[in-house]
Formats: C-alpha cells, structure tokens, sequence
C-alpha cells in the first residue's frame, strides 16, 4: 500500500504543470511554423514542394512532384571509365593466380558481353597494353578450371569482330594462343570444346584459313605452313581429328543423339564447324577428302540425325547437321580427286537422298553434292573427256 504524503502530492503537482508548460509551448511552436509556411504550402513551387515533404507522415511515400517534375540530381554530367583504363587495373590480377584472376576475368567478360559489345575491339585493337598476354596464364590446364573456363569465354567474344581476329591471330601472342588452345583439347578437360569455339571464330578470318591447316605448334617456333603437319599429331589438323574421333561414338550411339547438351556432342559440332570454315579453301578440301576421318563423320552425324529428328528445322547456320552437309558440300566441288574419295562411301548417298523433299536449302546442297557424285565421265567422238548427268530425280 502507497502512501501519499504532502511532498509527494506537491512532486506530483509540479510535474504535471510542467508537462502542461512544454505541450503548450509546443502548440504554440507549430502554430508559428504554419503560419509562416501557409503561403508555400499550397504552391506547386520546389520550396513549397519540400516544406510540405517536411510532414514525418508524408515523408516516405511516393509523391509525382518530387519522382518526376523535380530533379533534384542531375547526373548528365557523368561520364563512364574508359575501358582501356579498367583493363589496365586488371592486369596484374590476371597474371597471379587466386581470387583476384578470378575477379578479374569475370569483370572484364562483363564489360565485353553481348550487352558491351562495343567494348570488344577497344578491348583488343590497342598498343597501351596487351590483353590476351595477360589471359594467357589462365589457359594452362593445370590451373584452375573456374578461371580457364572463363577465360575461354571471354576471348570467345573478344574473337567475334573482324578487326579483333586479325589482331589476335596475326599478333604477337596469336602463336601462343593457337598453342594454348591445343594443349587445352588435348587435355580433354570438360571446357575443351570451348577452345575448338575459339578457334571456329578466328578461322572466319580468309587470312585464317591457310595458317590454322597447316598449325604445328613448336617449342623453337611454330610452324604455320608447315609441310609435315599431316604427320605429326600435334598439329591442329591431327588435335582436331583426335577429338572428333574420341567424342563422335557418343554423338552417333542412337541412345545419346538427342542430348544436345553433352560435351561431346559439343566437341564433335564444333569441330565440324571448323573444318567446314577449312575446308572452303581447295587445297585444305583435298586434304580433308583424301587424308582425314572427317568427311565419314559428317554422313554418320548426317545419318543418326534424320534416324532420331526428320524436322529440319532445328538445322540451324552453325548445328551438327549443317556443317556436317556443308563438309560434303565443299569436298564434292573442289576437284575430281575429292569427288572420287566421297563416291567410297557408300552411305553418303542414300543419306542425301533422305532430304529430297525435304524442302529448303538443305535440300538444295543434297541435291547438288547427288548430282555432282551422279555424274559418269565419258568419252566423246573427239576423245576429249566430258560428264554425263544420270537421272538423280
């Protein structure tokens, strides 16, 4: 029980009027501001829009005079970094191992994706520094898979303009490079198929052609013409060829032809890809042709496909199927000898002729690689050799 004496009730007294006191000091406060604000509030000016944003309650929410008609920030001035002036921050993380290549890379990929485009040749076409030597050391197959992974993606789109191919091939780090992506591929990590992508992209180059053929890499100095590359199992030619080889019983195995998304499967397309780029040139056809296991994979990928999938459709400029046809294509125009080579096989044509009908312009290459191998020399009345065009209808 509390008992209430005088001096506690006097306490008591004194604090209420004192509360009393400071709420009507405060009343009396904000009756002054309002009436000094009174002629701002009801305007649509910036100050009347601020002194009204003063409310606590309003403070928060969203109001169309303050998120559109006003600007408070005016941000136009703002200019990006160039990005030779990042790049050049990021060179000597790229060259250590450890999180910070990691970092590097990823940002650097960032700043020349699909959405940064134009990046790409500022990127590559410069003298203030030397990106792909930097990358480098990322491509060794004892290191990390995260960073070479990544580092084959990134000169992937750097590799994708004209200018970045002529600079990066016919370069001072192009030998490097090349041998890089074969010593990649012949590891046969789960990523090597992204270094036959790399390879594709460069050999768009027409200058491209004869150099990636003949590629032997060397410990003195790589060969780029050189004559023994059929014999020795370094070269581009036998890399490529060995890889095809590892990866197409899993392509055409009737079980595994539907899934698009296998390495292997991947291997195999790009590879194709390559030496359908290849062999558009008549030398490298004669020796695709005659020397190679390439021309019997594209009829057995030919073959498999129309076995698992007749829709056409999927047979996109750069699928399994297309390059495949276009290997075919190639060889059966480039010379007699290449013709000849083509006519032993004989599944080449009853595939072909699987895609009369089929509408398009697979069709149309089918039926120009059939005639071409229909045609029967003969002799005429003035003994000079001509063709005779059987009925391929």
């Amino acid at each position: 029980m509390i008992v209430m004496t005088p001096e506690t009730i006097d306490r008591t007294s004194s604090a209420t009027e004192s509360n009393e006191d400071e709420n009507s000091m405060l009343e009396d406060a904000l009756e002054s501001v309002k009436s000094m604000t009174a002629g701002f509030s009801s305007d649509n000016s910036f100050v009347g829009t601020l002194i009204s944003r003063m409310n606590p309650a309003l403070c928060l929410t969203p109001h169309s005079d303050t998120t559109s008609s006003c600007v408070i920030v005016d941000d136009s001035w703002f200019e990006p970094t160039p990005i030779s002036v990042t790049i050049k921050t990021l060179l000597g993380p790229l060259r250590s191992e450890g999180r910070g290549r990691t970092v590097a890379l990823q940002r650097i990929y960032r700043l020349t994706d699909r959405e940064h485009e134009a990046n790409r040749v500022a990127a590559v076409c410069t003298t203030k520094y030397d990106l792909i030597g930097a990358i480098l050391p990322s491509l060794a197959p004892t290191g990390s898979s995260i960073d070479r992974r990544q580092a084959l993606l990134l000169i992937n789109n750097l590799c994708i303009p004209m200018e970045n191919k002529a600079a990066i091939l016919l370069g001072d780090q192009g030998h490097s490079l090349v041998s890089a992506f074969l010593e990649t591929i012949r590891a046969r990590v789960s990523e090597c198929y992204l270094a036959v992508v790399c390879l594709f992209n460069l050999s768009l180059l027409p200058e491209a052609k004869p150099i990636l053929f003949r590629y032997v890499p060397s410990q003195r100095k790589p060969e780029t013409h050189s004559e023994t590359y059929l014999k020795k199992t370094m070269s581009l030619l036998r890399t490529i060829e060995s890889l095809t080889r590892d990866c197409l019983p899993f392509v055409i195995n009737l079980d595994h032809a539907s899934d698009v998304l296998s390495v292997e499967r991947e291997a195999v397309r790009w590879s194709l890809c390559l030496m359908r780029h290849l062999s558009a040139l008549k030398e490298n056809a004669v020796v695709v042709a005659n020397e190679t296991m390439f021309p019997s994979a594209a009829i057995q990928c030919l073959e498999v496909s129309l076995q698992t999938n007749s829709d056409l459709g999927f047979w996109r400029q750069d699928s399994l199927e297309t390059s495949s046809l276009m290997i075919l294509v190639h060889l059966a125009q480039h010379g007699a000898k290449c013709v000849e080579r083509l006519r032993s096989y004989t599944n080449v044509q009853p595939v072909l002729r699987q895609l009369k009908g089929k509408g398009g312009i697979h069709e149309l290459r089918a039926i120009t690689v059939l005639r071409i191998l229909e045609e029967t020399p003969i002799e005429t009345d003035s003994g000079k050799t001509s063709r005779k065009l059987r009925n391929w209808v």
